[in-house]
């Protein structure tokens, strides 16, 4: 197991990146392959492990549905969410369907074509990026004790911090 100590990743002194947060690097890994992607990946990808492990409490074998799949936080969900033996839905643009797909998800949604929220399908555990559908048709499309994980920022200023709000609905009235 490698940690990545603070300083590793460019000009930022105290970014460090504990192995325990991400995962675990082959030893083989150098840092020098990780510089290329930058800190914003590592913000995105730990975003989408927080949405899917911490606040969505993500179990093997559980349907996930991912809405804004091909962004920068979820195309690093989808990855990790069938890394964690999730079944997994992703929702994006008819140009994305391929990439998404690619990535792991199991079904895609073209939301140009198709609405999940009126597929009459249950999820226990939807994160969102994009926030184009109510609480309320989010919450009829959850498993009864599912999970609604929103990902969003504070502004849309580069230096903006993500920020991630989760909610937990039980007997939800279809």
């Amino acid at each position: 197991m490698k940690d990545f100590l603070a300083g590793q990743f460019g000009p930022n002194p105290r970014l460090g990146i504990p192995s325990r947060v991400l995962g675990v690097a082959p030893e083989t890994l150098a840092v020098e392959e990780l510089i290329d992607y930058g800190p914003e990946t590592f913000g995105a990808a730990t975003t989408a492990l927080q949405a899917l492990r911490d606040k969505g409490q993500l179990q093997p074998g559980q349907k996930v549905l991912i809405n804004g799949a091909s962004g920068g936080v979820g195309t690093f969900a989808v990855q990790i969410a069938k890394a964690m033996g999730a079944e997994v839905y992703g929702v994006c643009s008819t140009r994305n369907v391929d990439l998404v797909r690619s990535l792991g998800a199991d079904r895609v949604f073209d939301y140009k074509n198709e609405n999940y929220t009126e597929s009459g399908l249950e999820f226990d555990l939807i994160v969102d990026m994009v926030g184009n559908h109510s609480l309320r048709k989010n919450l009829r499309a959850l498993e009864p004790g599912g999970r609604l994980v929103l990902v969003g920022q504070k502004s849309w200023e580069p230096s903006s911090a993500t920020t991630v709000w989760s909610i937990s609905i039980t007997g939800v009235d279809k």
